[in-house]
């Protein structure tokens, strides 16, 4: 295909607008014509303000439920060393107590003979060595949860806050 030349585009003559039509309003006309656009578009507006305001109110629930998750997300996850310490805790503590007690009493069964002293002595160390770690899982057991705990309030009171 070949471009037309310029000679053979189409030609426009100048435009036409009519101002009959305004020219030939009288005064009533023009102002209900006026009055109705006016009318109309204020009924225009007032419903559009009225799906602006409940598009905005949704976001707003929308963005409270989302942190509202968040915030529930970061309480459960404290939660998890908070319930082990709920239930390892007492554990801990009936084992040390068990073995506090043996190791005041110097050994384990007072009816029969007791042992060679050297199997006594290795029997202490071991039962000594068994406190110690016992008393260090309470303490991290304890502390983990006291963390947790820190890291919750912290989490929920600074980083994920309710939009206000």
């Amino acid at each position: 295909l070949k471009p037309r030349a310029p000679a053979q585009r189409l030609r426009r003559g100048p435009r036409r607008v009519r101002v009959g039509v305004v020219r030939n309003m009288d005064g009533s006309v023009a102002q209900s014509a006026g009055v109705f656009g006016w009318n109309y578009n204020r009924a225009n507006f007032k419903y559009d303000q009225g799906q602006r305001w409940a598009r905005y109110t949704t976001g707003r629930k929308m963005a409270m439920a989302q942190v509202g998750m968040f915030r529930q997300d970061v309480t459960d996850l404290a939660g998890v060393s908070m319930g082990k310490m709920k239930l390892y805790g007492p554990i801990y503590g009936i084992v040390i107590t068990v073995c506090v007690t043996v190791f005041v009493e110097g050994r384990s069964g007072l009816k029969f003979p007791g042992p060679p002293v050297f199997i006594s002595q290795i029997y202490l160390q071991c039962l000594a060595c068994g406190i110690g770690f016992i008393t260090l899982a309470m303490y991290l057991l304890f502390h983990a949860a006291m963390r947790a705990q820190v890291a919750c309030v912290q989490l929920r009171t600074r980083k994920v806050r309710v939009p206000v």
